[in-house]
């Protein structure tokens, strides 16, 4: 038999004296060495020992304290790594090439199938007898090639190959060779390049460096180094494979992984397994007990509670090694409000914040505690406590087993004053000598002032206040001084300095004196009390029957569009113009007047200077007074109509909504976001845009069309240094295709109920709505999506009914189009969605819905890392990439009724996923 990467022969004979060989040599050098299967005989039978039934997990000089301990003990006690001749495991002692890969053929579980090769081997790089099969191996496992070891070993003329000591670039490569992940290290290398010594890195290194740092197996030094021709000592050794070990794909016989349900005994512990099926395990003579997140620190048998993963190495039903994989116990919360509590029955009755209620089972060992862990007595707790029930995922038939109380009932009187009125949610915030506080108003709350009854929309901030709370709840509010005691609305008919009279709406008149410090504002800029104008519509609040605020809510004003200035006389500050139609007009400017040009504010007295006879204006007027002057350069509103033989283009102005027509110059432009080139033919009626006017104001220069598009956040780029603007990707649903746009400090980000949004409230995977000027970034819209099953589809009625996670039915409703992106195709009707379904629907400012339709498939569980959120499924098919998924915000992951967390999820476990592209939405147990 010709072996295909080796020089071999089969000779008569030769076979047996090679094995032989092989079984003195490893006799002979049972020294500081990786122990072979024959050298461990060899020892016990030299000291006359029998072997021990339990597997061997300390070395004298591997001590508790001792960095790798955890991960020495974890591959000892699977026999992948073992001590020399007097027991020690010499951890500081450098690994050589052969026995590092002596230590990964056994992690892989391949010294049997290395043993069992009885070929003579001859190779042109030196090794050990004992060691010969293990390279042997390695080399027919394709982890290390036999030209380029060879040309290494040619180089090295000190010590053979096999002796040399393994370095930390060249471990990383045979290691993730072994792993199966090749074609990872091959595709980059961007994990290895924030070392500091990165360029020391051998290029036919870096990518499996960079991969075996992605995963956690390498890291580096405190100084930032890699230092990738440093030898690898055998505690490192041991710590690269035992972080190595998650992504096998086939782990050792003794592996166990489950969660811990509680001990039987003190020496009995039981765990659910991977199946669901709860299993007992004895405690050996000396157990090992660890947490993931650390080396060295062992943790008690007290520190395991139910519920937290374990992972377990179990032989004969005896566990030898125990490991946390977390600390936190992954728990379901349910708050709520107490209403009932039944002793007997340890039935508890919840009031929800969504008005539901729930009658929930507590476990027989519930135990009571406030937000600081200190116990309290479940059977004291009055009505209305608020409380949180947790409840362990991933025991089956786990019932709340912890009771926290977040808020006993409050009865007190508050003093102070209101800071906030939230009708829609019906809370009351008032500010008092040691802060502000905030409670529910009861549905019956009474409100009176001055001992008389008073709205709810009637209280302001600052009105100063004495509220009685009851079980936690706003019963009554005493007003003892208002800010604002009338708000009176009109139309100004008479404004003086001491008084000002408004006309109702009822046609009935109200006279009112006026505060010295009155303050009158417009649009949210402050004016002066005598801009105030006759006919101006106005709301004014009032205390202590004197006016304190006047609002103006509109203004009887006339636009006047396109009229050319003739004259300005700076003496008499007289603008004398023709109107459009030809006919002239003179109008008296004020130092009330507002000048614009281009967004700018100009002062009256540059008026000759920029408004230039010869120019076209807008005027804004009403009965007595110029109210602005403002350049005719460019026009923003609602596309009404388009005439491509006339060439005119007519806008319903968004100032004022009058209707106003332009002729379009010959070289006249288009420019619409998400079109690399536009035309006039592209323009929809209907469409928000901005006119620009040409040097001569008399026609149409360019068309710049305003548009929202929903994206998906891909990816959140913040800036490396101070000043520097930070960038979002986008991704289109339908395509995938992917943009990239900076958000500079002009850029508002935006979302519905929320005010003071930065680019730290963006996330990536979330939908957004990004509003365009042409190709210019405004404004990013946060939506809201939902998230769930469809329950129902009333297309006629365009309301779509989704449940969620936690269990709630949402009824989303389009009043726009609709599009869905079902499985690469794009559909428009809600019709052609189905209860069962699995959907993420998002509406976007203007009511459109956009869609996605997740896709159920079959997979088998690869690796979860809690770290990076990251779940890894086996491939459908050998030519499938995609592996890696992560779930969405409020993902469901669950087995029949019961709910899980992904740290729970095991390796070679059956799922059934709903996903779109490399997210998921539900995952269930199959």
């Amino acid at each position: 038999m010709k072996r295909n990467l080796l020089l071999a022969k089969r000779v008569t004979g030769i076979v047996t004296v090679t094995t032989l060989l092989w079984g003195q040599a490893a006799f002979a050098q049972v020294t500081v060495q990786e122990g072979t299967a024959a050298a461990e005989a060899a020892v016990a039978s030299k000291s006359g020992v029998k072997a021990l039934q339990a597997p061997r997990s300390r070395f004298p000089d591997v001590g508790a304290d001792h960095w790798a301990v955890k991960h020495v003990a974890k591959l000892a006690i699977q026999d992948i790594v073992r001590g020399d001749d007097q027991g020690r495991y010499n951890p500081d002692s450098p690994v050589s090439r052969q026995d590092a890969l002596i230590m990964i053929v056994r992690l892989l579980g391949l010294e049997d199938e290395a043993l069992a090769n009885k070929l003579e081997v001859v190779m042109p790089i030196e090794v050990r007898p004992d060691a010969k099969p293990y390279v042997v191996q390695a080399l027919d496992s394709k982890w290390i090639d036999l030209g380029r070891e060879t040309n290494i070993a040619l180089a090295e003329k000190s010590k053979p190959w096999g002796d040399q000591p393994a370095t930390r670039e060249w471990v990383s490569r045979v290691v993730i060779r072994a792993l199966g992940k090749t074609a990872e290290a091959e595709a980059g290398s961007d994990g290895a390049e924030s070392f500091a010594d990165a360029g020391s890195i051998g290029s036919d290194y870096i990518g499996y460096v960079s991969e075996a740092v992605k995963l956690g197996i390498v890291t580096g030094f405190e100084d930032g180094t890699f230092r990738p021709a440093a030898t690898v000592t055998r505690a490192q050794m041991a710590a690269f494979l035992g972080r190595s070990e998650k992504y096998l794909a086939q782990p050792n016989a003794k592996v166990r992984k489950g969660v811990f349900a509680g001990w039987k005994d003190t020496l009995t512990m039981r765990v659910y397994d991977e199946s669901g099926s709860l299993q007992e395990w004895r405690i050996g003579q000396e157990p090992q007990f660890y947490d993931e997140q650390a080396n060295s620190v062992s943790i008690s048998t007290s520190d395991l509670r139910p519920g937290h993963p374990v992972y377990a190495l179990v032989e004969d039903g005896v566990a030898y090694y125990v490991e946390r994989l977390s600390a936190e116990l992954q728990t379901k919360k349910t708050e709520g409000k107490l209403v009932e509590l039944d002793l007997n029955t340890l039935n508890i009755k919840l009031a929800t914040a969504d008005n539901q209620q729930l009658t929930i089972q507590l476990d027989p060992n519930v135990i009571a505690v406030n937000t600081d862990g200190a116990g309290m007595d479940i059977a004291l707790l009055p009505k209305g406590t608020v409380v949180s029930l947790e409840q362990v995922v991933g025991i089956p038939g786990a019932k709340p087993s912890r009771l926290v109380v977040l808020q006993l009932p409050l009865n007190k009187d508050l003093n102070g004053t209101v800071e906030n009125v939230n009708l829609q949610d019906r809370k009351l915030s008032v500010r008092t000598s040691s802060g502000v506080e905030t409670f529910p108003l009861s549905d019956t709350v009474s409100i009176f002032a001055k001992g008389k009854p008073l709205e709810a929309e009637r209280l302001g901030q600052g009105d100063t206040v004495v509220v009685a709370v009851r079980d936690s709840v706003i019963e009554s509010i005493d007003v003892l001084k208002q800010v604002v005691e009338i708000v009176e609305t009109g139309k100004l008919v008479l404004g003086g300095d001491k008084l000002l009279t408004v006309e109702r709406a009822d046609g009935t008149y109200g006279t009112y004196a006026v505060a010295d410090n009155v303050k009158t504002y417009y649009n949210g800029v402050q004016l002066r009390y005598t801009d105030l104008l006759e006919g101006d519509q106005v709301r004014l609040e009032i205390s202590e029957n004197k006016i304190n605020k006047i609002e103006i809510i509109k203004r009887n004003l006339t636009v006047i569009r396109q009229v050319t200035i003739l004259s300005y006389s700076d003496k008499d500050k007289v603008l004398t113009v023709k109107r459009a139609d030809g006919t002239p007009a003179a109008y008296a400017l004020t130092d009330s007047t507002v000048l614009q040009y281009n967004g700018q504010t100009i002062p009256l007295a540059q008026f000759g200077t920029i408004f230039a006879n010869g120019k076209r204006v807008d005027l804004t007027v009403n009965a007595s007074a110029v109210m602005q002057v403002k350049m005719s350069t460019a026009y923003e509103g609602t596309l009404f109509r388009y005439d491509s033989q006339t060439r005119e283009i007519t806008l319903q102005d968004a100032a004022d909504g009058e209707y106003v027509t332009f002729k379009l110059a010959d070289y006249a432009y288009v420019r619409i976001p998400g079109k690399s080139s536009g035309s006039l033919s592209d323009l929809q009626i209907g469409d928000e845009v901005r006119v620009q006017l040409n040097a001569a104001q008399d026609r149409v220069d360019s068309v710049i069309v305003r548009r929202e598009i929903v994206y998906r956040v891909a990816d959140l780029k913040k800036p490396l240094y101070a000043g520097a603007t930070p960038s979002i990707v986008v991704m289109e649903a339908g395509s995938g295709a992917t943009s990239t746009y900076l958000v500079g400090s002009s850029v508002k980000i935006e979302q519905a109920g929320r005010t003071g949004l930065t680019f730290d409230n963006l996330k990536t995977r979330e939908p957004v709505a990004l509003r365009f000027l042409g190709d210019t970034l405004e404004s990013i819209v946060i939506l809201t999506p939902v998230r769930g099953e469809v329950t129902a589809v009333d297309a006629a009625s365009g309301i779509l009914s989704v449940r969620t996670s936690a269990g709630e039915v949402k009824q989303v409703e389009i009043k726009g189009t609709t599009r869905i992106y079902r499985s690469g195709s794009v559909l428009n009707s809600l019709s052609q969605l189905s209860p069962g379904d699995r959907v993420e629907a998002t509406l976007d400012p203007e009511g459109n819905a956009h869609m996605i339709v997740f896709t159920a498939e079959s997979r088998t569980v690869t690796s979860y890392d809690r770290n990076t959120g990251v779940l890894k499924l086996a491939r459908k098919t050998l030519s499938d990439t995609q592996t890696d998924y992560v779930f969405l915000p409020g993902a469901r992951i669950h087995k029949g009724g019961e709910e899980y967390h992904p740290n729970f999820l095991m390796q070679n476990q059956s799922v059934k996923i709903y996903v779109w592209r490399d997210e998921i939405l539900e995952l269930e147990r199959t």
